[in-house]
């Protein structure tokens, strides 16, 4: 951040974390330079594939869009996989919701459905 040892000893804790966000912050701007560039003039070695800004810096901003990006790419992994299940007729009905396993007369009589 710039910083002399003196001088970020002097600060209190919130003094830090603000610099430390507007430093974070001009990264997080450029990373997201770099991956617009990136996206608009070249191609990425991976097809269909496209440049994110963590790709180019790593603070606690990128870090958060890493994680997420991951889970929703295990979460669209792990329904594609119920659905290929599904189409070979090997689904595990147990992993559908209660409502969804229910009979008609089931459903008329919670009044779900008429």
């Amino acid at each position: 951040m710039g910083l002399s040892a003196d001088r970020s000893w002097d600060l209190t804790p919130r003094e830090f974390r603000a610099l430390e966000l507007v430093y974070e912050r001009g990264l997080n701007r450029w990373g997201q330079e770099r991956a617009h560039f990136f996206n608009a003039h070249f191609k990425h070695p991976v097809e269909g594939a496209r440049y994110w800004p963590d790709d180019f810096v790593d603070t606690t901003w990128t870090r958060t869009l890493r994680d997420e990006r991951t889970l929703m790419l295990a979460i669209t992994a792990a329904a594609a996989h119920q659905t290929r299940l599904m189409k070979e007729g090997k689904f595990d009905e147990s992993l559908l919701p209660s409502w969804a396993r229910m009979t008609e007369q089931e459903k008329r009589d919670r009044g779900i459905v008429q």
